[in-house]
């Protein structure tokens, strides 16, 4: 967008955008843009706060008839609301201790995999859709392929056959890893209210036993024979800001 700003501008339009990554602004250096503090993904704000979206979209337009340049970029001045309380509607909560056993971690996987499972399919019928597919697997052996490639992983022994003739074993592993988070997410968003990303990308990577085990296979797929694995494993599984 700040690339087209140029453009548009250089054909007699005026352009101000909004930003949510102040780094690209800052490079990027469009003719205008107001830097905002809000979640990826709601540029406007939070939903259901009109003041707020309201706000936001004033403060861009105004920079139409402010005076600065060439490049004009703007922060934001007012705070978004604190987030709403909000809580899975299943139980879940890390291993401790967590065993050394990749085995029984994988139990561990299954066992919270399994109070999952309703909550996505109540998900489902409410939504009318899900994200899950990538890794052509039925919902309940998605858990399944995850346990048997992490002892794979751990043990040093082959990873079981992707589901996708073509696909490697270890992008499959990929897929269904994503597979597994879209069900986490759709499942524990199925309970009512409206948890940002932030909220559930937490839970899932701090208080969950399926994070835990993610983390483990991260690991494992680093020190991994395949060189394959070790780069899907190390730079692909966790997002950065976890690490």
């Amino acid at each position: 967008m700040c690339a087209l700003g140029h453009y548009l501008e250089e054909e007699g339009v005026a352009t101000t955008l909004i930003g949510l990554v102040g780094l690209h602004c800052a490079v990027m250096r469009p003719p205008r843009a107001l830097w905002v503090p809000h979640e990826l993904g709601r540029p406007l704000g939070a939903p259901n706060n009109p003041a707020l979206q309201r706000a936001t979209l004033m403060a861009a337009v105004d920079l139409l008839i402010a005076e600065g340049g060439p490049s004009l970029i703007a922060d934001f001045d007012l705070e978004a609301p604190p987030e709403q309380d909000w809580r899975c509607p299943f139980e879940t909560e890390p291993a401790s201790p967590w065993p050394d056993d990749a085995i029984e971690q994988g139990r561990l996987l299954l066992a919270e995999f399994s109070l999952a499972l309703p909550w996505h399919r109540r998900a489902n019928v409410h939504l009318g859709r899900t994200t899950v597919g990538l890794a052509g697997l039925a919902e309940a052996a998605i858990g399944d392929h995850i346990a048997a490639a992490h002892t794979a992983i751990a043990l040093g022994r082959d990873l079981p056959a992707s589901p996708i003739r073509g696909l490697h074993r270890m992008q499959a592993l990929r897929f269904a890893i994503d597979d597994l988070k879209a069900c986490y997410m759709e499942a524990a968003a199925a309970g009512g209210g409206q948890p940002s990303s932030r909220q559930i990308n937490g839970w899932f990577w701090r208080r969950t036993v399926a994070g835990q085990t993610l983390f483990a296979l991260r690991e494992n797929s680093i020190r991994y024979q395949s060189n394959v694995v070790q780069a899907i494993g190390e730079s692909s599984l966790i997002p950065e800001e976890y690490l």
